[in-house]
């Protein structure tokens, strides 16, 4: 009759390692939060050496008596920081008629007003600390033979503060 031999299971050379290898992947994980951490940590000059961005967007519109948004006017803009100033600054402008703004004659004039500084923000010494943009869309009404000027104000500053206002302003007879 054939018989086997008997043997014993030898843990295999693979099986050694992988606690080894858990062991330093721990560590290399460990080792770059902790190098994350030092970055953050790393004392008030940080958070000036360090740049921020955001983007904000503002808006503004003409309404009929009913709460129908019939023309705005919207501003988006991105800005960058790094605690003592504005580093950079991009803004997008859209406006627009909507179906029913149409319908009762509005239309815009496609040429808006846009205008931008910078200046020395509050609790700063330094330009450009702040920016401002201002927009302007200027609407006409062929039934009612008038215009609308809605505009949007921006500011922001080196402390990624966001701030805006709005309007709109009835001309009889054109804006």
């Amino acid at each position: 009759m054939f018989q086997t031999r008997l043997t014993t299971d030898q843990p295999k050379k693979g099986r050694r390692l992988l606690p080894l290898l858990s062991g330093f992947l721990v560590v290399a994980v460990l080792a770059g939060a902790l190098v994350f951490s030092s970055t953050i940590r790393s004392g008030a000059h940080a958070a000036a050496a360090s740049t921020h961005c955001a983007t904000r967007q503002s808006s503004e519109t003409l309404n009929d008596g009913f709460g129908n948004v019939l023309d705005w006017l919207r501003m988006t803009t991105t800005w960058c920081w790094n605690g003592l100033t504005v580093t950079s600054h991009k803004t997008v402008l859209a406006w627009g008629v909507t179906t029913l703004g149409n319908i009762t004659g509005d239309s815009a004039l496609f040429s808006p007003d846009f205008s931008f500084n910078c200046y020395v923000a509050s609790g700063s010494n330094r330009g450009c600390s702040g920016n401002h943009e201002v927009a302007t869309e200027k609407f006409d009404n062929a039934f009612l033979k008038n215009g609308i000027a809605i505009t949007v104000n921006e500011w922001e500053n080196y402390k990624g503060q966001f701030f805006s206002q709005g309007s709109v302003k009835h001309c009889p007879g054109g804006c």
